[in-house]
């Protein structure tokens, strides 16, 4: 995964030739095959800034300043652990590569010892085989490349949304513990289920119980 002088991910590159299987299509079908494989470089397989902003930190799931940073603070470390795991996948798939081209060359030098048909036929065989392996890995290096400039993108897109929030927190960026009573009274006044099913966690009093109860068609205390 390349990266400039700043430790960007570079934009992803053109994508490779058509997989050799797809040449048993022909006329329409072929045809509509290589206008979806062009679409590789444009289509996103994350999500967007506005996505983000609007549907992940929302205000009905994180009401509080605080929810919405804690909650980008999580979403940036299970993005990082991602682009991590994609790091040795791409390692892997490297040197897979590397192996796959140093056995082609030993089916060559094989061949070139076999003293009959059939063995040579086999070497042959093996190293076509090795050649599909070779292309099936360097189409997922293509593909954990666009993934990964894209989990970097929406990143950046959580970091800025963290530092964003900054001014407007009321407790700690470093113990989350601090703003859990607030997180949880504010999710209570969007969603009374809350209250109903958790009254002693909100400190509700019956009458409150029951006019909640009629809001939502519960059963209510059945008390005064």
């Amino acid at each position: 995964m390349a990266e400039d002088k700043d430790g960007d991910i570079v934009p992803v590159p053109v994508p490779l030739p058509l997989p050799t299987g797809l040449e048993l299509l022909d006329g329409d079908n072929k045809k509509l095959c290589e206008e979806v494989y062009d679409f590789f470089k444009t289509v996103p397989q994350g999500m967007t800034a506005f996505q983000i902003s609007n549907f992940v930190l929302c205000n009905m799931d994180f009401p509080t300043p605080d929810s919405k940073y804690w909650q980008a603070k999580l979403e940036l470390f299970v993005r990082l652990q991602g682009v991590i795991g994609s790091h040795y996948d791409h390692r892997k798939r490297q040197a897979n590569i590397r192996l796959l081209k140093a056995k082609i060359e030993e089916c060559f030098d094989k061949k070139c010892m076999a003293q009959k048909d059939y063995e040579k036929e086999m070497e042959d065989a093996k190293a076509e085989q090795f050649k599909i392996e070779i292309e099936e890995n360097e189409f997922a290096l293509m593909n954990i490349t666009k993934q990964v400039s894209e989990k970097v993108a929406e990143m950046r897109t959580f970091r800025d949304e963290m530092n964003s929030l900054k001014d407007f927190l009321d407790h700690s960026t470093e113990d989350k513990e601090q703003q859990e009573e607030d997180f949880w009274n504010a999710k209570a006044e969007i969603n009374p289920e809350l209250k109903l099913r958790f009254p002693e966690v909100f400190d509700v009093s019956r009458q409150e119980y029951d006019n909640l109860a009629r809001r939502t068609n519960r059963p209510g205390t059945g008390k005064d």
